[in-house]
């Protein structure tokens, strides 16, 4: 008999040894490439604070600023995560398995994990990242996500 399959799990397994490799990578920078990579950064993103010399200063600086640029998208978040919501509630109303989807529940899921891991990459790579693109981006996977999670049902009550 084969193993339950984790999904969720799986995706993010993924996405963190992905996040090691890059961390791998960046550690094996040479210093002046590292900074140089941070102050390009810091010139396109518009970041007044020049990055940190020290290489155990630079994540806490890059995922700082991304964090602050993140704050923004609470707004959209919200709007998309409630109307997609109420979309997949009336679709669930109107299902003929009266909302028996577990593909829909396991699409959900997975997609719960994507948005993490990008929210984690979004954070932590060392290259310039358009705000609006990441932001429309994740927060579309989480509506997205909402409404694949109350489309379906895990189980049969």
């Amino acid at each position: 008999m084969l193993p339950d399959p984790k999904p969720f799990l799986l995706v993010l397994l993924l996405h963190g040894a992905g996040i090691l490799i890059l961390a791998g990578w960046w550690c094996l920078q040479p210093d002046p490439e590292r900074w140089l990579r941070l102050l390009a950064i810091a010139q396109v993103e518009h970041i007044s604070a020049l990055p940190p010399q020290p290489l155990w200063e630079q994540p806490g600086w890059l995922i700082n600023h991304r964090l602050k640029q993140a704050q923004g998208w609470g707004g959209l978040a919200c709007f998309l995560v409630i109307a997609l919501a109420g979309e997949a509630l009336a679709y669930r109303q109107t299902d003929t398995l009266a909302g028996f989807r577990f593909s829909c529940f396991t699409i959900g899921v997975i997609l719960l994990a994507m948005v993490l891991g990008g929210f984690g990459w979004y954070c932590v790579i060392p290259w310039s990242v358009p705000t609006l693109w990441a932001g429309l981006g994740l927060t579309s996977l989480l509506g997205t996500c909402s409404f694949f999670l109350l489309c379906g049902r895990p189980y049969v009550a």
